[in-house]
């Protein structure tokens, strides 16, 4: 939002117009996802990879595993993510999902997604956020990446879980 609209106000009514057209729930953000993307160029000067998920990435690939990036950003900034030349060996094409204009896919909605998809705690999953709890419910080893390992999100996720990998953030 911010790269859109910057100090602009009436970019910022814009994307609260972009917000609220389709509802203040789950497809409204993703309509303000579709929205963003139309308007941003994101590339890799734009992000920065944790080294530790990046070692993960290598070593489930060598492992050969398959690797799919699932992101509740928009399907063109996720393609964006993939196709950087420090991830693009690891992610074929159909590999890629993402928000989608009318699905957020986050928290329950991306658990769903997994869970039709692979089976329920037939997935590892890397997440980063409180919405990702829903999707750790259900896969069998969850990954978290965090900035230490007394972050309140850790605590939550060992209340369900026994095995838990952490990358932490230097």
């Amino acid at each position: 939002s911010l790269k859109y609209a910057g100090w602009n106000p009436v970019k910022w009514l814009q994307i609260t117009f972009w917000f609220l057209k389709k509802g203040m729930g789950e497809s409204g953000r993703a309509y303000l996802k579709q929205k963003l993307a139309e308007h941003v160029e994101l590339t890799s000067e734009n992000w920065a990879f944790v080294p530790g998920t990046l070692d993960l990435l290598k070593r489930e690939h060598k492992a050969k595993r398959p690797l799919y990036l699932i992101s509740a950003t928009d399907q063109k900034f996720a393609r964006a993510v993939a196709n950087d030349p420090q991830c693009k060996k690891y992610f074929k094409k159909d590999h890629v999902i993402a928000s989608q204009g009318k699905v957020n896919l986050r928290s329950q909605n991306k658990a769903d997604h997994l869970v039709n998809l692979f089976g329920e705690k037939k997935f590892i999953y890397a997440g980063n956020s409180k919405h990702d709890l829903k999707v750790w419910e259900k896969c069998t080893s969850p990954v978290i990446v965090v900035k230490n390992k007394d972050c309140s999100l850790l605590k939550k996720l060992q209340s369900f879980q026994s095995k838990i990998t952490t990358i932490n953030i230097p």
